[in-house]
């Protein structure tokens, strides 16, 4: 495989999939070398122009136009399902312009990206249910995302589920609405101690009648 194949590769995926859903739609691939990225890894990402109503999807590698490469099975499912990902991303932003409802602005940070109520439903119709169905667990590392970066009990991870239940018509598993870096309140830091000292013989009860 070279890059300028796998370029050929994708844009017949895109004649096959979102350019059959909307016709009138232009795709335009290239890729963008970074020398410090991960070998053996290509990369995928997209965006929407509504002026010239074209979808770019960029590749994303460390490999020049002429080094041969070849996927392990690994990396080229990680590929395929982050192309699928893009597309259908891209996808829901096409319909939001279809319908009047698209109106993207120049992002000064990542937080004020994600926290943008268009890129809440792509994210949320696109990226969570698929990750959801490829997920062994059933979970979405998007959302996982969201709650660390908003909070679980933030608007925006509430949008994203409310677009993922519009989408597939399921709840999101409660048992996933975890934070990787959330802190714990003091009360529970208190009986987390508490806890722990109980599994090493400490009694409270017994403590309080001696005093």
């Amino acid at each position: 495989m070279t890059i300028p194949k796998l370029i050929a590769m994708v844009e017949r995926i895109c004649r096959k999939t979102i350019q059959v859903i909307f016709k009138d739609i232009d795709v335009e691939v290239n890729h963008n070398y970074l020398d410090h990225y991960p070998k053996g890894e290509v990369s995928v990402s997209g965006s929407y122009d509504d002026n010239s109503g074209e979808v770019c999807i960029t590749l994303i590698s460390s490999f020049n136009d002429s080094e041969v490469f070849d996927f392990n099975d690994k990396s080229y499912d990680w590929f395929n399902s982050e192309l699928v990902k893009v597309l259908r991303h891209e996808g829901i932003h096409i319909e939001q312009d279809l319908r009047d409802d698209f109106s993207p602005s120049l992002h000064s940070d990542e937080h004020t990206y994600f926290s943008d109520d268009l890129e809440i439903e792509a994210y949320g119709r696109a990226d969570v249910p698929l990750e959801v169905r490829e997920s062994s667990e059933g979970s979405s590392k998007t959302v996982e995302m969201y709650i660390d970066m908003f909070g679980k009990d933030s608007d925006e991870v509430r949008k994203l589920l409310h677009f993922y239940k519009i989408e597939t018509g399921l709840d999101y598993p409660l048992n996933y609405m975890t934070s990787n870096t959330e802190d714990l309140t003091k009360a529970e830091c208190f009986n987390a101690i508490v806890e722990g000292m109980k599994i090493l013989g400490w009694d409270d009860e017994k403590e309080h009648n001696e005093k």
